[in-house]
């Protein structure tokens, strides 16, 4: 009797019969995993070309940083000691007198007390900015919400029309301490909690520079400190406290504009 050839046409059409179900599903994972492929390349050379045309044409920073809404991402701010120093040095406050105010630690203390506050007052996140109208907690601005939101809100608090949501903690009230920009007698005044390596705070930054040039003279701007980002937030929110200590509040936002800005 002679012995069937394994690999003849009809063994293999055999195979193919019994099998069918099998191969069909194997013939769509790799056809399947082809198109995927495809895509993901076409998507990841198509966004590599847009990053490189935005670093180009505009000198923006590095992937990820948060972009303003209608605008190019921005640099993320440079937090390192040196940078922190030249950027003091370079609104009056000198690089010798900041190291020692550093060194003394007065600063950082405060920084670690502006923190505690802001947790109690429900702070978990930055840009975290409570509305206070005549002394009085009564709103929130979660998050780096813009500008058209930001100022539909004051004008709802101050037309006495608007219900916000007051904070859940209790908000340490504004005093000589704080930094404030704007009418320090106004009857709204926004209170910021911010880190300056929080990419969302630098986007809310422009949104709250935009604020006061439309509303300067109806509300206060301030800003307090909740560094929950890192060591390079902690020293950025203690450089900022010496830069006020040492030249005044005027060099303490011309600072704190220059690393968002």
């Amino acid at each position: 009797m002679a012995q069937q050839n394994p690999y003849s046409l009809e063994n293999f059409l055999g195979f193919i019969q019994n099998n069918f179900s099998l191969l069909v599903i194997v013939g769509l994972f790799f056809m399947g995993g082809f198109f995927f492929g495809s895509v993901w390349t076409e998507n990841k050379m198509i966004r590599g070309g847009a990053g490189e045309g935005t670093v180009a044409g505009t000198g923006a920073g590095a992937p990820g940083a948060a972009a303003p809404e209608g605008g190019a991402a921005q640099t993320p701010p440079n937090l390192t000691d040196e940078n922190l120093l030249a950027t003091a040095d370079a609104v009056g406050a000198g690089r010798s007198d900041m190291e020692a105010c550093i060194a003394a630690g007065e600063m950082s203390t405060k920084v670690s007390a502006n923190m505690e506050a802001a947790s109690q007052a429900g702070v978990s996140g930055t840009p975290h900015t409570i509305i206070m109208l005549d002394g009085e907690p009564v709103d929130v601005i979660g998050g780096a919400l813009p500008f058209a939101e930001v100022a539909s809100m004051i004008e709802g608090h101050l037309a006495g029309t608007a219900t916000g949501t007051p904070p859940a903690g209790t908000v340490p009230p504004i005093t000589g301490d704080d930094y404030v920009k704007g009418n320090a007698d106004a009857r709204v005044a926004l209170v910021e909690y911010g880190d300056y390596a929080c990419s969302f705070c630098q986007q809310f930054h422009g949104t709250m520079n935009q604020v006061m040039a439309e509303y300067g003279n109806d509300v206060a701007w301030v800003y307090r400190h909740y560094p929950f980002l890192g060591q390079g937030s902690i020293s950025a929110a203690t450089a900022a406290e010496c830069v006020g200590e040492i030249a005044g509040a005027e060099a303490f936002w011309e600072f704190t504009d220059s690393l968002f800005m």
